[in-house]
């Protein structure tokens, strides 16, 4: 499918999905919101048991669907990004965005115990901004120590800037504009 674009894409993606069975075709859809695919948060996404998102990974693996994301991660995977995207789209026609919200929201509670960056990520799709800030400022000991300037960079700038600026937001922007080179923020 690489080579194609656009309907034909989309017609070509649509034979191949709508062929599989109608559990495989809910957990791609609904975890096509992950940037990786694995089976704590693949669980949740796939509202599944994380021997189902094993299988389903494997299955998916077969079908040429995902991609391993390196050699020492075992089930872990990713979908292309147009895959993805096709999917994503798929998801949204399907079930409406309330129940793409609410996989957002329960993948972001889960992921707070295990990566920030991922629980910021989906708390801003589920438009859980004070929850995003939060995670933030419980993330910003670890993102100063490590430098994780950057990993913190989308998390700060879909933030709302309020009249009362996050100090947590100011510092992260004033250590890129640092690493920038920058003089000013604004």
């Amino acid at each position: 499918l690489s080579g194609a674009e656009g309907d034909l894409y989309d017609y070509l993606a649509e034979e191949v999905v709508g062929e599989l069975s109608g559990d495989l075709q809910q957990f791609l859809m609904r975890t096509s919101l992950l940037e990786v695919i694995e089976p704590t948060l693949g669980s949740i996404a796939g509202g599944v048991l994380p021997d189902e998102t094993r299988r389903a990974i494997a299955e998916g693996e077969l079908l040429g669907l995902f991609s391993r994301t390196g050699p020492n991660a075992r089930d872990q995977v990713r979908a292309h990004p147009l895959v993805r995207d096709f999917l994503q789209a798929r998801l949204h026609r399907s079930v409406g965005t309330e129940t793409v919200i609410d996989i957002h929201r329960a993948v972001a509670v889960a992921a707070e115990a295990i990566d920030w960056r991922i629980a910021g990520h989906h708390y801003l799709a589920a438009g859980d901004l004070d929850d995003a800030r939060r995670v933030l400022a419980s993330a910003i000991d670890t993102i100063l120590a490590t430098g994780a300037y950057a990993a913190a960079e989308e998390l700060v700038t879909a933030l709302p800037v309020t009249d009362h600026p996050d100090p947590n937001v100011l510092v992260v922007l004033s250590r890129l504009a640092q690493q920038r080179g920058e003089s000013s923020l604004g």
